[in-house]
């Protein structure tokens, strides 16, 4: 006799592995049978807005990300209504309600409007689980620099704090033996400060405002909460430190041959 399917071997699980292979089409139908059978859940929601713009009906996707940023919100699970503002924004860069209602919700959480840009380039936000969320939006603190403000001085003590950049540009400047190099900006959504919160050493560059700039500010001790909470933060902050690392000793060198010439 045989035995009833289970999830996984009915259209749940069909559905993911058609979406896994890239039949939109198919995992859309499967989906919809499954929509008829009751009250969705939310991941399934999820599922099916992606289909709906992968097959063609964008509108329809942004407006159902934006409906269950909504929901999300309202039971103040705000990672999660981010993150599908961030899907519509993806879908619709134009649409005028993916910064209006991120804005609204950012300063619910964190008190102070995230833009579209600053969320499709945090990667900070996607590690985040309700809880880190939380301790990072009661911590976290909104600081205004004007151009040609210094955020971050080259040889302070690290104190162990962590910076998103908000809104507006910086520029990153290296203070070697040689003199200043520029080795870098920074813009909405970009992280700063992670090489002190890291290695404990003094900064290593001084980072200034390029014009009026917003900056997220987390403290040391709500990062150690953080860094506790979601372990996968500090491998991202790690690969970024490399990353940058690399890039400044790039551009010392190549100041370096300048001088010479």
């Amino acid at each position: 006799m045989a035995s009833n399917p289970t999830p996984e071997d009915g259209p749940v699980g069909s559905y993911q592995q058609k979406m896994n292979e890239g039949a939109y089409a198919e995992a859309r139908t499967l989906i919809e049978r499954q929509i008829a059978g009751g009250p969705v859940p939310e991941d399934l929601r999820d599922a099916y807005a992606e289909v709906l713009w992968r097959t063609g009906e964008p509108e329809r996707a942004v407006e159902m990300y934006l409906e269950m940023a909504r929901e999300a919100a309202r039971r103040e699970a705000y990672t999660r209504a981010i993150g599908f503002l961030k899907k519509a924004h993806a879908i619709d860069p134009t649409h005028a309600a993916v910064p209006a209602l991120l804005e609204e919700l950012s300063r619910q959480a964190l008190g102070v409007a995230l833009t579209p840009e600053a969320l499709s380039r945090c990667s900070l936000f996607e590690l985040l689980d309700e809880a880190s969320f939380r301790v990072l939006s009661q911590a976290a603190v909104w600081r205004l620099f004007m151009p040609g403000q210094t955020i971050l001085k080259a040889g302070a003590p690290s104190d162990q704090r962590l910076f998103v950049l908000l809104r507006g540009d910086a520029e990153v400047i290296y203070e070697g033996e040689a003199g200043p190099v520029s080795v870098g900006r920074l813009q909405a959504g970009d992280i700063f400060g992670e090489i002190g919160l890291l290695t404990l050493r003094p900064r290593s560059a001084t980072v200034v405002a390029r014009s009026r700039v917003d900056v997220l500010e987390v403290p040391a001790g709500a990062m150690d909460q953080i860094l506790t909470q979601r372990p996968e933060v500090r491998p991202m902050l790690m690969q970024l430190y490399q990353v940058r690392l690399e890039k400044t000793l790039k551009a010392v060198k190549a100041a370096a041959r300048g001088r010479r010439r």
